[in-house]
């Protein structure tokens, strides 16, 4: 079936519905044309309308487009479903914001969706699932943002990069976004909202933001991302929780230390690329040499 996304996102933006059999009618004041004017509403009221505004996405977007400049760090997740009976149909985790995890999930009548944000690990989640029944949806959201002070910097235009993979999954219309940026000396912020939509064609992506290090100056980092799945023919679904993880690219030699003081402190760190091409120079050298010596051996041996 043809994909709607496009259509979905350019109504939730605008927070308009957007239905073609839901047009005013002129009304006359004759009582036959009010009853023929009667009729066409009902059928239209009968008639499934795909292409209208997401209001969990909307909860979801108010939830986690901005970090408040008043915190150095902090997290948020954020989750919604609709209708769902005898339960919430929202859910956010993050308050108070300076916390450096949090974790919301929800399951509704008709979906599910699940958040999550975690500082040390650097992994954010988001996961939304709707049932395909007429007027169903889910949306999930997460943002983090933490305060780096480095040092070790040698030069003035040493440079380093944070790095957001993103790996997706996307059936049907299910869709999504992420962004990072970085900031040094002032606040960071990104909205992954606006950002290139992710969905079933385009699934994955990865976000390389490039700073300039400098020592004790505070450099803030920001990431965020989202997926919803709303109101499809069939079982809709956004998943990005393989997981997308974030990753800082520093020189050797290069340190920091955090505000929350755990940020990325349950990873392995990664190598700069220069690192890597030092690492596989050193493994053919010691190759060489071993190469070498057996020859040599071999020689040593012939008659």
């Amino acid at each position: 079936m043809p994909k709607r996304y496009h259509a979905m996102r350019a109504a939730a933006s605008a927070g308009t519905e957007d239905c073609p059999f839901m047009e005013s009618r002129g009304i006359g004041s004759r009582g036959p044309i009010v009853l023929a004017v009667l009729a066409m509403m009902i059928v239209a009221w009968s008639i499934p309308c795909y292409a209208t505004t997401d209001p969990d996405l909307a909860y979801v977007e108010n939830d986690i487009q901005s970090p408040p400049t008043m915190y150095s760090y902090g997290s948020w997740a954020a989750s919604s479903v609709s209708p769902c009976f005898g339960s919430s149909c929202q859910s956010s985790n993050g308050n108070p914001f300076q916390n450096p995890s949090n974790v919301s999930s929800l399951v509704g009548g008709l979906g599910s969706a699940s958040a999550s944000a975690d500082l040390s690990t650097g992994i954010l989640q988001a996961y939304a699932q709707e049932d395909g029944t007429t007027g169903s949806s889910a949306a999930a959201g997460a943002v983090f943002w933490d305060t780096l002070t480095f040092s070790g910097v040698t030069g003035t235009n040493t440079t380093g990069a944070l790095v957001f993979t993103v790996p997706g999954s996307f059936t049907d219309v299910g869709y999504g976004g992420a962004c990072a940026a970085v900031q040094v000396g002032g606040y960071a912020q990104c909205n992954p909202f606006t950002a290139p939509v992710l969905n079933a064609s385009s699934p994955s992506e990865t976000l390389r933001i490039p700073f300039t290090l400098s020592n004790g100056s505070p450099t803030e980092i920001v990431a965020a991302l989202y997926g919803t799945a709303y109101n499809s023919f069939n079982i809709a679904t956004a998943d990005l929780k393989d997981p997308p993880q974030v990753s800082l690219l520093l020189p050797t030699g290069v340190t920091y230390t955090s505000a929350s003081g755990v940020f990325l402190s349950n990873t392995t760190p990664v190598p700069e690329p220069a690192t890597w091409v030092t690492m596989a120079c050193g493994l053919a050298l010691l190759g060489l040499r071993a190469l070498r010596g057996r020859n040599a051996r071999t020689r040593r041996r012939a008659p």
